[in-house]
């Protein structure tokens, strides 16, 4: 269900749900929204969530906390609070869970509950402590732009935040394509027509003021409608 809070009393209390970032982003868009003061813990899983929804999570008493976990893991390995008390930054491992890198700077995951058998997975990390880390983004998606590594994940984090701003409601998708002079080049790709020029120029600006200058896509290019996987993702390279 898009909306799971639509068919409930209003006054049912829960002590714990899980939901995907869809789910939520269609929540707090509709009447429903107040329930989730309802609910005391909520897991949210499956996919990115947007940083304007987190920024609107402090609105709420629900307790809402992000997932780190993957179909090998069988289950979640790492939780981040994303509102009230203590709010974290970055995802901090359960019990039974130790973590390293390999030699590309990718997490390697050893499980108790999988008998200790290591997976070795192609998300590179930040490591803030011995239990704690940041994902950056996933290793066969970086852009390689003149030997520097540049994540398409962190980039679309920030420049979505820069759309709300603007009141874009444009899907866009950040991705590399091959350049002569640095090998790749970081473009923007926007859903729907051409933006107005004087629209296209404030987000060209505040692109600028906000990301790092390697960071800044070269080039805007606008697609009539984003190609999708079977899950309802954009799908980047047919796109």
């Amino acid at each position: 269900l898009a909306n799971p809070l639509a068919h409930i009393p209003d006054n049912l209390l829960i002590d714990f749900t899980a939901m995907v970032p869809y789910q939520l982003g269609t929540i707090l868009q509709s009447d429903q929204r107040d329930k989730l003061n309802n609910i005391k813990i909520c897991l949210i899983g499956g996919a990115r969530l947007a940083e304007k929804t987190k920024i609107s999570l402090s609105d709420f008493q629900c307790t809402f906390y992000a997932t780190y976990g993957m179909t090998e893991t069988l289950s979640h390995i790492a939780l981040q609070k994303l509102n009230g008390i203590n709010v974290q930054d970055s995802f901090k491992t359960l019990p039974g869970i130790s973590l390293s890198a390999d030699q590309r700077g990718c997490l390697v995951i050893l499980a108790a509950h999988l008998n200790d058998s290591q997976i070795i997975t192609n998300d590179v990390v930040e490591f803030k402590g011995p239990d704690s880390f940041l994902y950056l983004g996933r290793m066969d998606g970086v852009i390689n732009s003149g030997g520097v590594k540049i994540f398409p994940e962190r980039i679309e984090s920030i420049v979505e935040i820069v759309f709300s701003e603007l009141n874009l409601t444009n899907r866009f998708f950040i991705t590399g394509v091959p350049d002569p002079q640095f090998g790749e080049k970081v473009i923007l790709c926007i859903e729907g027509d051409n933006l107005p020029g004087a629209t296209e120029k404030k987000l060209i600006q505040r692109m600028r003021d906000s990301l790092k200058r390697f960071e800044i896509p070269k080039e805007i290019q606008y697609i009539d409608t984003f190609i999708q996987t079977e899950t309802g993702k954009i799908n980047k390279p047919k796109t």
